[in-house]
C-alpha cells in the first residue's frame, strides 16, 4: 500500500493567510482588488481578471448544499472508523459564486440530503477528526 503524503505545499504564499485563519477557526477568503470578486481556492492571480493583488476578508461559515458524494472506503487508515461519510460542496452565502468542500458531520448511511439545504460550518482540528495536517472544514445540517 502506498503511504499517504501531504499534497499541500505551504510554500505557496497564496495559501498562507487561508491556512493561518483556518488554524484559528476562521474562513478567510481573498477578494480581488481590481474586480472585487471573492474566490476560492486562493490563487496567485484572480480567476476572473488575472489581477495579482488581494484583500482578505473573514467569511461566515454558512451556506447551502450544492452537491455531495458518499465515501464508503477509507482513503487513509485513520479514517477507517468514520466511513461512510459525506463529502459536501457548499455554496457560501456570498454575492459571488463561491463553493467550498468539506465533510458533513453526523451523516448516516441512507440519509436523505437535499440540494439547497442550509448548513453551518466550522474548522476542526485535524487530530480531532482522525486526520493529520491542516484544519478540516466540517459542515453540519442547520435543521
Amino acid at each position: 500500500m502506498t503511504e499517504w503524503q501531504d499534497t499541500v505545499s505551504v510554500e505557496a504564499p497564496e495559501l498562507l493567510p487561508y491556512l493561518a485563519a483556518a488554524a484559528d477557526g476562521r474562513l478567510l477568503l481573498p477578494r480581488c482588488r481590481a474586480c472585487r470578486r471573492v474566490q476560492f481556492p486562493p490563487r496567485p492571480t484572480c480567476r476572473y481578471c488575472c489581477w495579482e493583488l488581494f484583500d482578505w476578508s473573514d467569511t461566515p461559515l454558512v451556506g447551502s448544499l450544492y452537491s455531495w458524494t458518499v465515501t464508503r472506503r477509507a482513503p487513509l487508515p485513520s479514517l477507517q472508523d468514520v466511513v461512510p461519510y459525506a463529502v459536501v460542496v457548499v455554496a457560501l452565502d456570498l454575492p459571488d459564486l463561491v463553493r467550498v468542500v468539506g465533510r458533513l458531520e453526523g451523516y448516516q448511511e441512507g440519509q436523505d440530503l437535499i440540494p439547497g439545504e442550509r448548513v453551518v460550518g466550522q474548522f476542526v482540528n485535524a487530530a480531532d477528526s482522525g486526520e493529520e495536517g491542516y484544519p478540516v472544514l466540517s459542515w453540519r445540517l442547520a435543521r
